[in-house]
Formats: structure tokens, sequence, C-alpha cells
């Protein structure tokens, strides 16, 4: 009981998301060549990649920090207008 209550409380972070994501695009290709679901299956791990080199160099892994970086990009913009 106590496990499965520190599961829901624990927040997805954006690395499994991105995964889950590659999951959904391999299921999408179900009816492809094995050639196209190859292509498409390394296309889609070439931008997750750049993403989480991106998310890992501006230090979000969660969607709170990501949000929290949001925030500040949009309060820095509107200051600039």
């Amino acid at each position: 009981m106590l496990l499965e209550a520190l599961e829901q409380t624990k927040e997805t972070t954006l690395p499994e998301l991105l995964f889950q994501y590659l999951e959904l695009r391999g299921g999408q290709r179900a009816d492809w060549t094995s050639r196209g679901k190859l292509k498409g299956t390394v296309a889609d791990y070439n931008k997750v990649q750049a993403t989480m080199d991106f998310l890992r160099n501006k230090g979000i892994s969660t969607m709170e920090s990501l949000d929290a970086r949001l925030d500040e990009t949009c309060i820095l913009l509107i200051k600039e207008i």
C-alpha cells in the first residue's frame, strides 16, 4: 500500500515521457515496411537524443523544472516588450 502511494506521488521525469513518446511512435509504424520502421525509429531517436542534450544542458529534468524555466522565459520576454 505504501509503495502504491509512493508511485502515485512520484513525478514523471522528462526522459520517461520521451521514452513513452518513442514507444508511441513505434506503435504508429505497425504497418510500415521494415526499412521505413528503421528509418523512422532512427529519426525519432535522434530527435529525442537532441532534446535530452538540450534539457540536460539547461538543467531541466522534470515537468516542474520545465514549467519553471518556461515561466522565467515568459517573464523575460514580457519585460523586453
